[in-house]
């Protein structure tokens, strides 16, 4: 992905790329938890990404007639592809063992993730591992984890463990995803990018469906589960990531990931209104200190690249 040079200041086009890709992400786990029962994981994970993809097909097939595909591009977008199936997956099977919101909330770790693989790799940015604000981030965020893990008197889902370290694993290789976005498509347009790791997602995604999952149950499943994926696919996944790109080239990358830490807050509000999910004083104090630490670090990112 191109970082922008200079970043525009928040216009009219930037808010509704940042609004609307809090929309379509906020709303994507609920579809995601409504299609826990008439899919198992893998199943609905192949049949959104087939969505998302089929939509995002024609601008690429478009760009290639055009002979506008930036070089390397199927080559590169190899090496994202994996850790992307890693988080997707563990994101997907997360929704059977806990409710949208706590799911959510969790997987806000991979900013940390991120921040930390990014000072490892990159050595513009090392300097980060010294920034009393990333460690500061750190903690508040480790420290939000465990108290929304033992606040949890009322026992989501069954209490189960799982609740907890499926969404832990699904940011870690989240932000392996993003690092790896970074290191192999920095030269490649972002949009173009994302639709080549699409289209090579959506292929191993459906041979992992017919290893592991019951494709067969999508002929059963009713037409409000067709909505379910048809909607989820075209928001969630071709949507909202087209305007995360849009967001990023206009504001470069600290607003619009500011912007995203609110999502858990959006998912819980659904997540009550449908599900009845709700958190304990002691889980939303926690959840908001994991986030405050989420943005700590994005913030002590941004305060290094400006130097």
């Amino acid at each position: 992905m191109k970082r922008p040079t200079s970043p525009r200041p928040l216009d009219l086009i930037a808010l509704f790329a940042c609004l609307g890709t809090l929309a379509c992400w906020s709303t994507g786990p609920i579809f995601i938890k409504l299609l826990t029962g008439p899919l198992d994981g893998w199943t609905q994970n192949a049949l959104r990404y087939t969505v998302g993809c089929l939509a995002l097909l024609p601008w690429l097939a478009y760009q290639g007639y055009q002979q506008k595909l930036s070089p390397g591009l199927w080559r590169k977008a190899l090496w994202p592809t994996i850790p992307n199936i890693l988080m997707q997956s563990l994101w997907a099977l997360g929704f059977y063992h806990a409710d949208p919101g706590l799911l959510t909330l969790i997987t806000k770790t991979n900013v940390l993730w991120i921040v930390a693989f990014s000072a490892w790799l990159f050595p513009d940015e090392r300097d980060m591992l010294k920034r009393s604000g990333f460690w500061l981030g750190l903690i508040l965020a480790m420290a939000g984890v465990a108290g929304v893990a033992l606040g949890d008197h009322e026992q989501h889902v069954g209490g189960s463990w799982l609740a907890y370290v499926i969404p832990l694993c699904s940011a870690l290789f989240g932000s392996i995803y993003a690092v790896s976005v970074r290191a192999s498509l920095r030269s490649v347009n972002a949009r173009q990018g994302f639709a080549a790791v699409s289209i090579y997602t959506t292929v191993i995604m459906w041979g992992l469906t017919f290893i592991m999952g019951d494709p067969s149950s999508c002929l059963s499943m009713a037409p409000s589960g067709w909505f379910y994926v048809i909607f989820s696919g075209l928001t969630a996944i071709a949507l909202g990531h087209s305007l995360y790109y849009v967001a990023i080239r206009r504001l470069g990358a600290t607003i619009p990931s500011l912007f995203i830490l609110a999502q858990p807050f959006f998912v819980l509000v659904l997540s009550y209104l449908i599900f009845s999910e709700q958190f304990t004083h002691t889980q939303l104090a926690f959840g908001i200190l994991l986030l405050i630490g989420a943005g700590s670090a994005i913030w002590t990112q941004q305060h290094l690249k400006k130097q």
